[in-house]
């Protein structure tokens, strides 16, 4: 038994010393290469994890430039059918200031007030409606018109 002991600790040490030396190594040769292949391969190493990356970026941007080309080249098409927008009338703001709604109702009233004011000019004009009279007079009894100096005779045409 102590001599199976007595193995397995000898054994023990010696896997212990293999890694130490192995991991002494690494470090020796990672902060300080002593041959010129080991400073090669760091070199390598670190080239190749940045090549890799540097080309997928390159074919990352090349397929992008070229269905970006694609975009470009092709033809739009235009849609057929084409809607009428004569109709539509502009937006108007859901806020309207006080000003500018009583700008608009005195300008509102303004132009009712000179309608208003046409209107009983126009009615009030007794030339017009003399002559309004004539026409209607004209119309019905066409030439047979009854004139005040044949009702002051009282003769009729």
């Amino acid at each position: 038994m102590w001599m199976s002991l007595q193995y397995k600790l000898k054994r023990f040490i010696a896997d212990i010393d293999m890694i130490w030396s192995a991991i002494r190594h690494r470090i020796i040769h990672l902060f300080n290469p002593h041959c010129p292949e080991c400073e090669d391969e760091r070199i390598e190493a670190k080239l190749c994890q940045m090549c890799e990356y540097l080309k997928m970026e390159n074919a990352r941007l090349n397929n992008l430039n070229v269905t970006l080309i694609e975009k470009l080249t092709t033809k739009i098409e235009e849609p057929e059918d084409k809607e009428d927008y004569s109709d539509l009338k502009p937006l108007r703001p859901i806020h309207v200031p006080w000003h500018v709604k009583r700008a608009e109702l005195e300008m509102n009233d303004r132009k009712a007030a000179q309608a208003m004011r046409n209107a009983a000019v126009k009615d009030t004009n007794p030339k017009s409606d003399i002559t309004k009279i004539e026409e209607l007079e004209e119309k019905v009894l066409g030439d047979s018109k009854i004139t005040e100096l044949d009702l002051s005779n009282g003769t009729s045409n």
